[in-house]
């Protein structure tokens, strides 16, 4: 145990000294462009929004970002309403009452 402890502790000395947490701060500010609540408690999910807004968010590669391409231009090339949810809500989805819905019937974005 007080090995581990030495370990972290040398490991954030030397993160802290090269300044590694304030670039990676600092990278992660802008890359969120004033979306820094997603990476907090504060965050709150998307029920709606129009595919146009949805490109000028940045999704992590192996997470989201493929669910979002594709309902994105599912939505905008069909016109259709592209819903984006876990399979475990998947009645409440098709409701409109959990997940997200990618439409270019909405204005502004909705939150939960």
């Amino acid at each position: 145990m007080a090995l581990f402890v030495l370990i972290i502790g040398g490991f954030l000395g030397v993160v802290t000294k090269i300044g590694a947490i304030y670039t990676g701060i600092s990278r992660a500010m802008v890359k969120l462009k004033g979306h820094e609540k997603w990476a907090t408690s504060q965050q709150r999910g998307i029920l709606s929004i129009n595919p146009a807004d949805l490109a000028n968010y940045d999704f992590a590669t192996a997470s989201m970002r493929p669910k979002v391409n594709a309902a994105q231009q599912f939505a905008e090339k069909t016109g259709k309403v592209a819903a984006i949810g876990s399979l475990e809500e998947l009645e409440k989805v098709v409701k409109g009452t959990a997940g997200t819905r990618v439409t270019r019937l909405v204005g502004e974005m909705e939150r939960y």
